[in-house]
């Protein structure tokens, strides 16, 4: 009480003889006298949101209440308790003086900011640097992060130091991650970007942690007719090829033998850090029985064994030591 206020003379008698002031009315009117003669279309002005209505929301800017259409707000996925907490700058889209009837528009002013944004990361961008940024798509070969105006290419091989498959197998759009720049060229608008490199090469020191003739324990990743990948440790996968599994002469089918996830005894036999690849044997960790078998088997000594298969020209038979021999079509009878 006692407060001076302005008000709008809205009619100078009502049906009980009163004269009626509009406070809200005198705020908007002045508002237009502040801004009526100053403003044009397309020039910028500050306000707030007050509410959402049917196509876009009302804005209040300097008193005036405005229209922003909701194909003009760049208000995609942004709850309204977030709009309505916070101040705006906008652009005059349209301007009727004569019914005062101002529409505002964000798009541009969006815009604007994306690429002082986007000006500014090219300017800090360097070799080497750490940024984060948004899973924005992914692909069969990488995946595009957004630093936040500017888009790069996390390749699939620069994910892991382990192997993948499909870059979904790590990242889901929306996700945050940080990344390392690998390189970028701000005339191509391109950016390389590697999530491998943050975490230490465990390649580094591969021939301190794993010299040839270690014996190790692995899990089984994956299962070829060839032989069989074994993660000995988190980055770090060796081949333990068919012919390294047994001592036996047969073929053996690692398919049939082994399934991803079982856990596997091996030794090295080789590593290459420059080609990233280390060979694997199980059948070294026994005792050649090839090398015992001369005095173990003599010419004219009579065994029993195992029928394991038969071929046109004979029979494969399985000592009991695990060697195999065969008997001949023309050796099995007179």
């Amino acid at each position: 009480i006692g407060d001076e206020v302005e008000v709008l003379i809205e009619s100078m008698e009502d049906e009980n003889g009163y004269l009626v002031l509009s406070y809200g009315k005198a705020e908007k009117a002045k508002g237009w006298m502040q801004l009526g003669d100053s403003i044009n279309e397309g020039d910028m002005v500050e306000g707030r949101v007050v509410k959402q209505v049917k196509g876009g929301f009302i804005a209040d800017v300097n008193g005036i209440e405005a229209f922003l259409p909701m194909s003009l707000s760049a208000f995609k996925n942004v709850s309204m308790d977030h709009i309505l907490t916070r101040k705006y700058s906008f652009q005059v889209a349209k301007l009727n003086k004569a019914r005062r009837n101002l529409i505002l528009s964000r798009k541009e002013v969006v815009q604007k900011e994306r690429e002082q944004l986007r000006e500014k990361i090219w300017v800090d961008l360097q070799k080497g640097q750490k940024r984060s940024g948004m899973v924005k798509g992914i692909t069969d070969f990488g995946a595009f992060i957004d630093l936040g105006g500017v888009d790069g290419l996390l390749h699939i091989t620069d994910m892991s130091w382990t192997r993948i498959n499909h870059p979904s197998e790590m990242l889901k759009v929306g996700d945050r991650v940080e990344v390392l720049i690998l390189d970028f060229n701000k005339a191509e608008s391109k950016v390389s970007l590697g999530l491998k490199q943050i975490s230490e090469n465990p390649w580094a020191h591969i021939y301190d942690k794993y010299p040839t003739g270690t014996i190790t324990k692995g899990k089984v990743v994956n299962v070829m007719p060839y032989g069989v990948f074994v993660e000995i440790e988190k980055g770090i996968e060796g081949l333990l090829h068919s012919s390294e599994i047994t001592w036996q002469k047969k073929m053996v089918n690692p398919q049939e033998m082994f399934k991803a996830g079982d856990e596997v005894e091996v030794q090295i036999i080789n590593v290459d850090k420059d080609s990233k690849r280390i060979s694997l044997s199980m059948k070294q960790l026994e005792r050649n029985p090839w090398l015992d078998a001369g005095a173990k088997y003599e010419v004219g000594a009579k065994v029993k064994g195992k029928i394991r298969g038969f071929t046109d020209y004979g029979a494969f038979v399985e000592l009991e030591s695990g060697l195999e021999g065969m008997i001949h079509i023309s050796d099995m009878s007179w």
